[in-house]
C-alpha cells in the first residue's frame, strides 16, 4: 500500500513539473527604454492622437483614439505637466502569465507633476513580431494620495 501510495504520489509530482511553464526572463535591451522615452515625449508635448498612433495593437484596441486624446487632456489637467522625468527601474519577461505570448518590459519612472507632485509612471512594452517594441500599457500611480480635509474641521453652524 506505501509503495502504491509513493508511486501515485511520484508521477503526480513529475506530471507537474511537465506541465509547468517557467517565466523566461528576456535580456535588457535599451530599445524598449528608448521607445517608452519618445512616447512620452509626445504625450508631455500634448501629441496624444500621434502617442496612440505609435501604441501597440493591445493598447489600440483597449481604448479608441478620440477616447485616448479625451482622457489623456483631462488627465493633464488634473495632474498638470510632468516637470522632471528620472528611470527607476524594469522588469523584463518572456510569456507571462495572464499576458498573450511573447516578451513584455515593464517600465517605472519617477515623474514630478506640476498640479500633483511626486508620482510613478508606469510604461509597459511590448516586442513586437519586427523586433521593435511598442508601448502596451500606461499607467501613472501618485506618491501622496489626495488628501481630504476632515468633517471635523469644518464649521457647520
Amino acid at each position: 500500500m506505501k509503495t502504491a501510495i509513493l508511486t501515485v504520489c511520484t508521477f503526480f509530482c513529475l506530471s507537474l513539473t511537465v506541465f509547468a511553464t517557467p517565466q523566461a526572463m528576456v535580456k535588457p535591451t535599451s530599445e524598449g527604454k528608448g521607445t517608452a522615452i519618445r512616447w512620452l515625449a509626445l504625450v508631455d508635448k500634448g501629441e496624444y492622437g500621434r502617442s496612440w498612433d505609435l501604441a501597440a495593437k493591445p493598447f489600440q484596441s483597449s481604448v479608441t483614439k478620440a477616447s485616448w486624446i479625451v482622457g489623456m487632456k483631462r488627465a493633464r489637467r488634473f495632474y498638470g505637466k510632468a516637470l522632471s522625468r528620472k528611470f527607476e527601474d524594469s522588469t523584463y519577461a518572456a510569456n507571462p502569465p495572464g499576458f498573450a505570448p511573447g516578451e513584455y518590459e515593464i517600465l517605472r519612472f519617477k515623474v514630478r507633476l506640476g498640479a500633483q507632485g511626486p508620482a510613478t509612471e508606469v510604461v509597459s512594452m511590448e516586442l513586437q513580431s519586427n523586433g521593435k517594441w511598442l508601448v502596451a500599457g500606461y499607467h501613472i500611480a501618485l506618491k501622496n494620495p489626495i488628501r481630504v480635509r476632515p468633517l471635523e474641521f469644518l464649521d457647520h453652524r
